[in-house]
């Protein structure tokens, strides 16, 4: 017995640094297409007049839904795509800060900490009808 127990001391310790490194890798596992990046300026348009508090918007139909989302300084907005045409999450008509998530296929989602208050207009690069907004408040 006594001279099992380092092995059987070894197997376990071996086992722990497998679970932890399992979860450190999956921890870490980035999200498709999703970036946090930090607003640090304003503009402002909306498509239509829906508005809400909410932190998500899907992109479908070829609108994004809802087209004016109202947040506090240092929310994460997530754009995800539910049209099968690809679409971009782009800011408009502001030259000192700009954003794009790039092409989004279906499914894909963007990610942006707004960090500073202000109204972010944003469109889609693909589709020049398409327009957002974002107002972030303190």
């Amino acid at each position: 017995m006594k001279q099992r127990l380092p092995m059987i001391i070894g197997l376990i310790a071996l086992v722990a640094i497998v679970v932890i490194a399992i979860v450190m890798i999956n921890g870490k596992k980035p999200d498709n297409k999703s970036a946090n990046q930090n607003a640090n300026s304003a503009s402002h348009d909306s498509q239509t007049n829906d508005t809400t508090t909410a932190s998500a918007v899907e992109i479908k139909g070829f609108t994004f839904t809802p087209a004016t989302v109202k947040i506090k300084a240092g929310t994460k907005v997530t754009w995800t795509n539910k049209d099968s045409a690809a679409h971009t999450v782009t800011l408009a008509g502001n030259p000192n800060l700009a954003f794009t998530s790039g092409s989004l296929a279906k499914d894909e989602s963007y990610s942006m900490t707004f960090r500073k208050a202000g109204t972010y207009d944003y469109t889609c690069d693909f589709h020049a009808d398409m327009h957002g907004t974002v107002v972030v408040t303190d």
